[in-house]
């Protein structure tokens, strides 16, 4: 079948753009005839599956773009996750790109499916598409090969050499970033013969998105080109948005488009056609139908990339039962409640716990004994990103949870998500929430005859200080220290925890979840975000204790606190026992508080807090006397040489009376809104 593409008319014919919208190109070979010349399809190519994944953020004389880098980082683990052998490329400049499409279709040849996702600036000049290297220059270049990739002339060389199917996904940003006369000067440069008053109109007339579409002979979809490409290989472009479309970055560290894409892909055990429509369903809902993307193919098969692979996941089981099989496990690890208590898009998830009897037919029963009990699970993964497989176990030990991490064969052990009772179901997980490729550990827990799901915890893997030296001493286990993991949050979640795109959390409690309470990450910790609900609308507020005396003095000790100190070590430490519990964490050296806070006063040199009117609530603690839990609500502004920032946050304080004065023990809270 051949892969025509024809010109629909003159509009256009010279200039358009695509923004970190789409294109397409037609043209040329360039520089492709001699490497194709070397390049056949063996007939043994099936299964090996290639990524090229490119995201250019920032751009040498172009405006910057916030999130292709993002992007193009969570594209590439998605797709690596997925089996892809992927080669990356961040701020590639021209002959950065020139390289790495070479290679690209170089490996193509032997590769059952060649994937190319692009995010950054793309322009359509001379009636061809180009992706820009990040440091194109429109007041200077003088070839084509000097804007970045000839589109079109990568689609014919991997048509004519390359793999058997191959798939282009472009999410380029909005609009031409040339200006018009930027745009008018390098077509008179680069092909004067070109640049006749047409074009130069036509240039003037630029709209925003893809200006032309692609069609494949025999679709019934309109075309659009002035080429014919044909060959031997497959294609099929995925587009953000259709022709006049913008392409959003959305709400979060993604595009809509990756959201989508990163969702859709997280059930990849489906046709690739079905995976892309749903990401375009997606994309149509969360911006209102403002961006809906396009999909052109010419593929007479379809291809299943098949569930994720990234982690390895194995079952401990007390009897020598082998490894499980699907049905086993899911014999082995039902629990009361069921195991869907992380929901969201998950690299890996894995569950283990009770089984209930009555739950279970005659048979199954009769086969439990015969499977065993799941004790634990374990998690082999490169959580670190470091090129090495590092391996989690999570396991109960009488009836507390114990998560083991296994790196350069050294094993350190760690308690970790504390609960009130004892632990019988288990949930763990791992997703990046922060942007640092690094997966977080998620792990849900609790009893099946209280709570069934009493508490939640996401923690980062900080790495094992000093593993080379533990190593050459055959140290073993051994109990880590707090730094090995980080706790970004420890909290209640009963029912369900649900991590949305733009990586917040939302837990619900109660029958039908009518009690929900949402985080936020804030500064590399989730914070609650006051949206605390009973199903009626607005949120309680917190209230004072009346004219007592003690609420007078917590309320000038809390005026004094947020006046903020002068920033030294000691003007800080007046206020601190030693430890103190900071932000979930037990037992923080005083000194590692200090250390936090003058961070932020360095990152925010101009600073002013402001406690909110009545908002201050003053309890006495039950146990101790003199010590008492305070909350409060304050307004900040914070300023630095380039950043302003203000808005309303809630402290909360577990304070004691010494002779000294009021000293802090405990110390948590949350921004609530940003202005």
């Amino acid at each position: 079948m051949s892969y025509s593409l024809r010109n629909v008319g003159d509009a256009m014919r010279h200039a358009g753009s695509f923004g970190r919208c789409r294109l397409l190109r037609l043209g040329s070979l360039l520089g492709w005839t001699l490497l194709l010349a070397a390049l056949t399809v063996p007939a043994g190519a099936a299964e090996r599956r290639i990524a090229l994944v490119i995201g250019n953020s920032t751009y040498a004389s172009l405006n910057a773009l916030a999130n292709p880098g993002r992007d193009a980082a969570a594209m590439a683990d998605r797709l690596r996750d997925l089996g892809f052998e992927v080669e990356e490329v961040f701020n590639g400049d021209a002959l950065a790109l020139q390289r790495a499409t070479r290679r690209f279709v170089a490996e193509a040849s032997t590769a059952e499916l060649a994937l190319l996702y692009f995010a950054g600036h793309g322009v359509q000049l001379f009636d061809r598409n180009f992706l820009l290297a990040s440091d194109v220059d429109p007041a200077a270049v003088a070839s084509e090969e000097a804007l970045g990739i000839d589109l079109t002339a990568l689609l014919e060389a991997l048509r004519v050499g390359g793999s058997v199917r191959h798939a282009i996904l472009i999410d380029a940003c909005r609009s031409n970033p040339f200006s018009f006369e930027q745009t008018v000067e390098l077509l008179r440069r680069i092909a004067p013969e070109a640049a006749d008053d047409a074009a130069i109109a036509n240039a003037r007339a630029a709209s925003r998105g893809l200006d032309r579409t692609i069609a494949v002979e025999g679709t019934g979809t309109s075309a659009a080109a002035d080429t014919s490409v044909s060959g031997k290989g497959e294609t099929l472009l995925f587009f953000a948005a259709q022709p006049g479309q913008v392409s959003f970055d959305g709400d979060g560290a993604n595009s809509f488009f990756v959201e989508g894409l990163r969702e859709a892909l997280a059930d990849a055990d489906r046709p690739l056609a079905e995976i892309l429509r749903g990401a375009s369903a997606y994309v149509r809902t969360v911006s209102k139908g403002q961006q809906v993307p396009q999909l052109v193919s010419d593929w007479t098969a379809d291809i299943v990339l098949g569930k994720p692979t990234g982690a390895r996941i194995d079952y401990l089981v007390s009897a020598n039962a082998g490894e499980l099989g699907d049905a086993d496990r899911e014999l082995v690890i039902r629990s009361a409640t069921g195991f869907t208590k992380l929901q969201g898009d998950f690299i890996a998830k894995a569950s283990f716990g009770t089984v209930e009897d009555d739950q279970l037919s005659e048979t199954d029963k009769a086969r439990v004994p015969e499977l065993g009990v799941v004790n634990g699970v374990t998690l082999t993964y490169d959580i670190d990103r470091d090129g090495r497989e590092e391996t989690l176990h999570a396991f109960f030990q009488i009836d507390t949870i114990l998560l083991a991490i296994e790196d350069e064969g050294v094993t350190a052990l760690a308690p970790i998500c504390t609960s009130q009772e004892a632990v019988e179901n288990i949930e763990i997980g791992l997703r990046d929430v922060n942007g640092d490729r690094k997966p977080e550990i998620w792990i849900a827990h609790g009893n099946s005859d209280s709570h069934p799901w009493d508490n939640f915890c996401v923690l980062e893997y900080a790495g094992l200080p000093g593993v080379a030296a533990m190593r050459r001493g055959n140290n073993g286990t051994f109990l880590a220290s707090p730094e090995v993991f980080r706790s970004l949050l420890d909290a209640d979640s009963y029912w369900s925890v649900t991590v949305a795109n733009d990586q917040s959390i939302k837990t619900c409690g109660g029958t039908g979840c009518h009690t929900w309470t949402t985080y936020a990450l804030i500064e590399g910790r989730y914070r609650k975000d006051g949206s605390e609900s009973d199903g009626s609308q607005g949120n309680a507020s917190a209230t004072t204790n009346g004219d007592s005396p003690i609420a007078a003095d917590m309320a000038q000790f809390v005026g004094q606190w947020l006046s903020d100190p002068d920033g030294s070590a000691e003007a800080i430490s007046a206020y601190l026992a030693d430890p103190v519990s900071y932000y979930g964490k037990a037992g923080v050296a005083r000194a590692d508080v200090v250390a936090d806070k003058q961070r932020y006063y360095k990152k925010w040199p101009e600073r002013s807090f402001e406690l909110l009117g009545d908002t201050l609530s003053v309890t006495p603690r039950s146990g101790p006397t003199g010590q008492y839990d305070l909350t409060f609500q304050y307004t900040f502004h914070v300023r630095n040489g380039t950043k302003a920032i203000a808005g309303r946050g809630q402290t909360r304080l577990l304070v004691e009376q010494r002779s000294q004065g009021p000293t802090i023990l405990a110390e948590d809270g949350e921004v609530l809104e940003r202005y």
